[in-house]
């Protein structure tokens, strides 16, 4: 039975992976009446509803499009400081492991049209628990699509480590996508880049060009590092800013010099009298 399912990897961490899972989820989502999101291994994971430890991304995903999958199935396997030494002790099997992710995805593709599998980190990530993207991709069945970030030299090495462990674990790769291209090197690495990949049968389907804008930081950004909640101004929290200046006084001083997309970050000095 044919899956109507994708699973997206990349060559390493902040490639810009979850990115484009959002834009290719939206725009699947125009061609299906319901599509579903998974991340069968997780690392960055956070606690909801009190006492739920879902994987950071599944939030962000299943928030954003108000998907019906439950949080366990959309994040069947957490890897949480400890798991790893759990798993070497031998307190979690690799069994039980790949039965939830095996369970879960098939609840989620059976509800769906069609399902985004979502991978963490470079292909051999997870790797130390007998589940690296690869090898889950290869269980599941599925073709995988990688992302790269946008080059030529470096961006195929990185490529070739990564497609010699999909080789191993028996994994499908139907595509490459290149991610962050810069403007004026995009139709060079539209010329050389497809023919690199002909010695492997894989076809170049994406060359996403670097948007400076998108680079720049949001107050929601700042949420995120800092692991906390901005208590005014949530309007503008996902504004981008250009610029940022540290302004060590009142903010009343600078009223009158703004400057548009601009952060000003105002510190008060306070001078304390060193004991005699």
């Amino acid at each position: 039975m044919k899956k109507n399912a994708i699973f997206i990897a990349a060559t390493g961490q902040n490639i810009g992976k979850t990115t484009l899972c959002l834009g290719i989820l939206s725009g699947l989502k125009k061609r299906f009446d319901t599509v579903g999101f998974i991340k069968p291994v997780g690392q960055q994971h956070m606690t909801i509803e009190g006492n739920v430890t879902v994987d950071k991304d599944v939030v962000l995903f299943k928030n954003t499009f108000h998907l019906a999958s439950s949080w366990s199935d959309m994040s069947p396997v957490i890897i949480p400081p400890g798991f790893t030494k759990d798993f070497i002790d031998g307190k979690i099997t690799e069994k039980e492991m790949v039965k939830k992710i095996t369970f879960a995805f098939e609840t989620i593709s059976k509800a769906n049209d069609y399902t985004i599998v979502e991978g963490t980190g470079h292909l051999g990530v997870g790797s130390i628990i007998n589940l690296s993207n690869a090898k889950v991709a290869a269980l599941l069945g599925i073709p995988m699509v990688i992302i790269a970030s946008g080059g030529l030299g470096s961006a195929y090495d990185e490529l070739a480590l990564n497609l010699a462990l999909c080789k191993e674990q028996g994994a499908k790769v139907s595509g490459v996508i290149l991610n962050r291209v810069y403007p004026e090197k995009r139709e060079m690495i539209l010329h050389y880049f497809p023919k690199l990949l002909e010695k492997w049968h894989i076809p170049l389907i994406g060359c996403i060009p670097y948007n400076e804008f998108l680079n720049n930081p949001t107050i929601k950004d700042f949420e995120y590092l800092f692991d906390t909640t901005i208590f005014s101004g949530a309007q503008y929290r996902y504004r981008h800013f250009r610029h940022t200046r540290l302004a060590a006084s009142s903010l009343d001083t600078y009223e009158e010099d703004v400057i548009q997309n601009e952060l000003v970050r105002s510190v008060t000095w306070v001078t304390v009298d060193s004991p005699t």
